[in-house]
């Protein structure tokens, strides 16, 4: 059990890598103007736009939390009929 969780653990570490650099692509892409380097294609941050693409990101995981809400609110716990609560045993009474 413990190699599965290891396993698993560095699957999304790796797909969460692959986002992130999709991500980076997909934001110099969209920002690249012409002769003009994207935000985050500049030979210094002093001439990239790093505050701009962390707001990007804000933007991205406030979708994601607001996804979580959303779904959050629309579950519905569902009784499992082969789970049966039982009072628990008074240790008194024996």
């Amino acid at each position: 059990m413990k190699s599965i969780a290891a396993a698993l653990f560095w699957c999304e570490l790796g797909l969460s890598s692959l986002l992130a650099t999709l991500l980076v692509q997909a934001v110099n892409k969209a920002t690249r103007h012409g002769h003009r380097d994207g935000w985050l294609e500049g030979t210094s941050l002093n001439n990239g736009h790093l505050d701009l693409f962390y707001w990007v990101v804000t933007v991205v995981r406030l979708l994601a939390f607001l996804n979580y809400l959303y779904r959050a609110k629309r579950y519905v716990y569902r009784q499992d009929p082969h789970i049966v609560d039982e009072p628990p045993l008074d240790q008194g009474s024996q």
